[in-house]
């Protein structure tokens, strides 16, 4: 069962026109006995990787069910083959390497001249693109040539290919270093270190002493000087200071925009440049830069189903950010429904944790917006989750914000048995802090009471004892108690949830940029 789970994982990952291709090549391969291949693709596109019974059981009248896992691999084969050869039609890497073996076939032959003519444009496409293991390549293919051609100028020939892969080997060794350095700095984030931490520190310390890092100029090609700028801006980030992380992502997106033929080349890689640039500019509260940014980044084709979720993920995530940072809640219903469209057509291809992400930046969208009905749903999707043991920050969250919504729409026979389940949920948890028994009991009071001027009363004592226990509260402030802070302060105010949390954006002085 796991193999053909794995199988129909494969097909699940592939584009229309990728099946397309797939179903033309097994076509077209038919007298091979490759239509069982067929046959089986379809069965397990239609009837999914979990149940393998019932897969035999459509296929009973087929010869090859007598010995399906041997069909399934050379299924698999077959698949990842024509993956290749759909690839080598769009990519500009596949097409180098293709040329690569197409050149060896010719010189297998003893066609050195027309092969000779392939060399130098592949030498060149090579060059261009800091290929530098398939440009080892092609100047060994060089070197074979020349030595079988009768010249005069044979020794000037082959010095020159000696050079050549003196200087590509030098270059490829200065990547690696650069590429070395960048992998360490990166896992120091990806353990979530700081600075402050006496080991951390001596290992960043050991990283950015390195001699390669004092100039740029040492960086002898795009992707060494690309790695030098990321792991300056993975310093700068670890160590807490925004605005230069923010400057060496922005010199990186230059560095990218500086060679146009790199994004056509590597779209993908430039997405993740892009998308980091606008992390940066969200911590440094850039926000003025970030909607041009998102706009390039749905402009860039993706090359795969992988590149066109991650996409995905990364832009609608920023955007949901941005809107939640600068109080843009203009076409807020528009961008949910195409999220909420986008999350049920890529169903079962996400984490599980970014799925409850973007259920939790919709609801807290929809919560600032006033739309208290909508937002009920989708914190229901949240609680829905609740056998997830992903993310217990927002689960916590919701379940805090959950009795909120049933004051805004009314229901405050429902506050009592809010109140009690959320402390039994968070209590078993160890998380009934002080903060939360102080805003639980006074959800008590305001479920006692009916009178929109006690509830007033009740929310401004309860927000004035909250905002002292958070001052008081030496680590970060855990999630979602900002928000129901907002909204204590609205009831307070006697103004709505938008007034409050447009007045916030204003100080800040970030207001519809």
């Amino acid at each position: 069962m796991k193999a053909t789970k794995e199988v129909y994982q494969l097909i699940q990952s592939m584009s229309a026109s990728e099946k397309r291709s797939f179903r033309q090549l097994a076509r077209r391969n038919s007298k091979l006995g490759r239509n069982n291949y067929l046959k089986l693709f379809e069965a397990i596109e239609r009837y999914g990787g979990t149940d393998e019974d019932r897969l035999r059981k459509k296929l009973r009248h087929e010869s090859f069910v007598a010995h399906l896992p041997s069909t399934r691999y050379q299924l698999a084969r077959l698949i990842v083959h024509s993956l290749y050869l759909h690839q080598t039609g769009k990519s500009q890497l596949a097409g180098l390497q293709e040329m690569v073996r197409s050149i060896a076939i010719l010189f297998d032959r003893g066609l050195y001249k027309l092969g000779h003519k392939f060399l130098k444009k592949a030498r060149v496409q090579a060059e261009q693109f800091d290929r530098h293991l398939e440009l080892l390549e092609i100047l060994d293919m060089e070197r074979m040539t020349t030595l079988q051609q009768q010249k005069k100028n044979i020794e000037g020939e082959l010095t020159d290919i000696l050079e050549r892969e003196q200087m590509t080997l030098a270059k490829l060794n200065n990547e690696k270093v650069y590429a070395d350095l960048n992998t360490r700095m990166t896992i120091l984030v990806k353990q979530q270190m700081h600075a402050q931490d006496a080991q951390t520190f001596a290992r960043l310390q050991e990283i950015m002493t390195h001699s390669l890092l004092k100039s740029e100029r040492q960086a002898l090609t795009f992707r060494a000087k690309s790695s030098y700028l990321q792991i300056h801006a993975l310093h700068s980030m670890i160590t807490g200071r925004k605005n230069k992380t923010y400057a060496y992502q922005k010199r990186l997106v230059e560095l990218w925009n500086n060679h146009p033929q790199r994004i056509s080349f590597e779209a993908a890689r430039y997405k993740a440049i892009l998308t980091n640039y606008l992390n940066a500019c969200i911590a440094a509260e850039r926000l003025d830069e970030i909607q041009p940014v998102l706009q390039s980044i749905k402009a860039l084709p993706s090359d795969s189903l992988h590149d066109e979720i991650r996409t995905f993920e990364n832009v609608y995530y920023l955007e949901l950010t941005f809107r939640l940072q600068t109080g843009s809640f203009d076409d807020s219903l528009a961008l949910i429904d195409e999220i909420e469209h986008r999350l049920n057509t890529y169903a079962g291809k996400l984490s599980e944790a970014r799925v409850m992400i973007f259920h939790y930046n919709i609801m807290l969208l929809l919560f600032f917006s006033g739309d208290f009905a909508r937002t009920l749903q989708w914190l229901e999707k949240i609680l829905s989750q609740a056998q997830i043991e992903i993310r217990r920050d927002i689960q916590e969250c919701a379940r805090l914000l959950l009795p909120v919504l049933h004051v805004e729409l009314g229901s405050l026979d429902l506050l009592d048995s809010l109140v009690r389940s959320a402390q039994r949920y968070l209590k078993r948890r160890k998380r009934l802090d002080d903060f939360v028994k102080t805003y639980l009991a006074g959800l008590n009071k305001i479920a006692a009471t009916t009178r929109p001027a006690e509830i007033a009363a009740i929310c401004r004592q309860l927000h004035a004892e909250l905002t002292t226990l958070v001052q008081g509260c030496a680590e970060s402030i855990p999630l979602g108690r900002t928000e129901l802070l907002f909204w204590l302060e609205s009831k307070a105010d006697e103004v709505s949830i938008v007034e409050v949390f447009k007045r916030k954006v204003a100080e800040r002085g970030l207001a519809q940029l």
